[in-house]
């Protein structure tokens, strides 16, 4: 094989029960492979000589079939399939459901012990201290609340027998809108949210931005840190709220997004979620909700709400991925991830430029600030080609990429 192990990369593909490693390409090296069910022995040596220029002992915690081995070669880069036979670290490691933020209850609680609440940006506190000493150190909450998934509402009337509101006599809503609680913190995959008497409310500012339907049809309101100005969540105003009001005292629900705080826990460390963490957490969420794969990203920011920035296509949601570029005895330690195609728009393209676009039922919309949505294509971008080889970079005309996370708090 014509390969040099300047890297590795590596994949677990659990739909498919199956190992995939690809080598980086060289015409001067070549590579003895010594597979046993457990590790895999790669060793570079001279094509002209017999003497070992280098040796990668990959150590795997599951377990391969040797005997199912296929290699291909694409181009200068050379890839090893393996079959594999134990599943169950994979599946445990790699399956990802609306409610895998909600299986761990460590990490909400670890909300719920919460001290206080900062802006991820400039550490400016947004949340009440003691009235009598404000350096005592206390819990902001009670208890912590785990939210089911955003549209538990949705998926509940489509096993509807009958068209009346009969969410109405659940405790804790109103409608489809979950309520905040006061002295307790709802848990959702991307977010908190907050009663108003919990937070300083003069530390928050509304913001207009964007396209003014948006709240039209919902009634929430982006809000930024007064101080810095950077965006931290979404209020939900009262119903007689004017559509251009910034009196805060017409706030009823206050949303924060995790990856815009940092709560401050009893340990003293920050809790704190990325986010991409929270990006997957919710086209999972969807996907599962809506049965579609296949996401519009639009910059809520732009008044052109007609023109999406971003089109991904979820094509695999079970992978663990990584590159390897150290030699030696290496214990192999996958990164879940999930696999999508993708393709980027500038703001001027036409309109039947976009795919899907008048399939309207199969591609949902998301909107995001205009910084997300920046930081999602430029974290594709550079996935794409520091995490797949190049022959993997393209598929059915759109460009691929990977996207890593981790257990979300």
């Amino acid at each position: 094989m014509a390969t040099t192990m300047s890297w590795i990369n590596c994949q677990l593909l659990s739909s498919l029960k199956q190992l995939k490693l690809t080598l980086a390409p060289s015409h001067s090296k070549s590579t003895r492979v010594l597979i046993t069910p457990n590790t895999i022995d790669l060793t570079t040596i001279n094509s002209a000589e017999s003497d070992p220029l280098s040796d990668t002992f990959l150590c795997f915690s599951e377990t391969v079939d040797p005997s199912t081995l296929n290699i291909n070669q694409s181009g200068h880069y050379v890839t090893l399939s393996l079959a594999i036979q134990s599943m169950d670290s994979i599946e445990t490691t790699t399956s990802i459901t609306p409610d895998s933020a909600h299986t761990d209850m460590t990490a909400a609680q670890n909300w719920s012990s919460s001290q206080s609440i900062q802006c991820h940006n400039c550490k400016f506190n947004l949340t009440n201290t003691s009235q009598s000493d404000p350096s005592a150190t206390h819990n902001l909450f009670e208890r912590h609340v785990d939210l089911p998934s955003q549209h538990w509402h949705e998926m509940l009337e489509c096993w509807a027998c009958h068209h009346e509101d009969y969410s109405s006599t659940l405790q804790g809503q109103q409608g489809g809108l979950i309520l905040a609680q006061k002295n307790a913190v709802l848990v959702g995959d991307s977010y908190i949210l907050l009663h108003p008497d919990t937070m300083q409310m003069d530390r928050l500012a509304i913001i207009y931005t964007g396209n003014e339907s948006i709240f039209r049809s919902t009634r929430w309101i982006r809000v930024v840190c007064k101080r810095c100005r950077h965006p931290v969540g979404e209020c939900f105003m009262d119903d007689g709220a004017a559509l251009d009001s910034t009196d805060l005292q017409q706030v009823k629900i206050v949303k924060l997004f995790k990856y815009r705080i940092d709560a401050m826990i009893g340990s003293g460390r920050p809790l704190h979620t990325s986010f991409p963490d929270c990006f997957i957490e919710e086209i999972m969420d969807i996907a599962n909700a809506h049965a579609t794969y296949r996401f519009y990203i639009h910059d809520e920011d732009s008044l052109n709400e007609a023109k999406p920035l971003l089109y991904i296509w979820l094509f695999s949601t079970h992978i663990q991925s990584v590159r390897i570029r150290e030699t030696g005895r290496v214990k192999v330690k996958q990164r879940p991830a999930i696999k999508v195609l993708y393709k980027t728009f500038h703001r001027n393209d036409p309109i039947n430029n976009h795919p899907d676009m008048s399939n309207k039922q199969n591609t949902e919309r998301l909107y995001m600030a205009s910084d997300l949505v920046v930081m999602l294509i430029k974290l594709l971008h550079i996935n794409s080609e520091e995490q797949l080889p190049a022959p993997e970079r393209k598929m059915l005309g759109f460009k691929a990429s990977v996207l890593f996370y981790s257990r979300p708090a």
